[in-house]
């Protein structure tokens, strides 16, 4: 799933730096799953392909 994994790299990124945000359940493509499917996620894209993603949530 596109937004786990974009998600999943941003964690390693963050946590190779001494900046843990998430634990890797709370990424995992059953753990947002249902969010993806109410569209509260968007996937920005650099030449044609995935390059990040936003959550909307108030």
């Amino acid at each position: 799933m596109i937004v786990s994994d974009i998600l999943l790299e941003a964690a390693l990124w963050l946590q190779q730096r001494g900046v843990p945000l998430w634990r890797d359940s709370e990424i995992s493509p059953e753990s947002v799953s249902e969010d993806v499917g109410n569209g509260l996620f968007f996937i920005a894209e650099w030449a044609g392909e995935p390059a990040g993603t936003i959550k909307f949530q108030l």
